[in-house]
């Protein structure tokens, strides 16, 4: 039975939570501030110029395992909110066998593509 318009309010309501919760955590930093709310030790960035900075080449940064779970979490947020409002009528079916995903499913994780079978 395809969600109904409640369901879907509810399920908007606590994407649009954790997307709030990841992005505006603290401003412009992202997702290193949602570290922070979550109340994870983010380390700080030195301001020091290493070596290959002064020889003129580019750093490559490792990314942090912390802010890329969290900028993941909220690209998925994202795309389960582009998903509810451009495929209502789908939202809430699995992906891959078409079987509806239960509602404690849903709300566990709103933005689950898949059932609990094929994921």
């Amino acid at each position: 039975m395809p969600l109904d318009t409640e369901q879907r309010n509810e399920l908007r309501r606590l994407l649009e939570v954790r997307r709030e919760s990841l992005s505006g955590a603290a401003g412009t930093a992202g997702a290193t501030g949602a570290a922070k709310a979550a109340g994870v030790a983010v380390p700080q960035k030195s301001k020091k110029a290493g070596p290959a900075a002064k020889a003129g080449k580019k750093q490559t940064r490792k990314k942090d395992p912390i802010e890329a779970a969290a900028a993941h979490e909220l690209n998925e947020a994202c795309e389960a909110l582009k998903r509810l409002k451009e495929q209502e009528h789908r939202f809430g079916y699995c992906e891959r066998c078409f079987m509806e995903i239960p509602w404690g499913e849903l709300v566990a994780n709103p933005a689950r593509r898949c059932c609990s079978r094929c994921s």
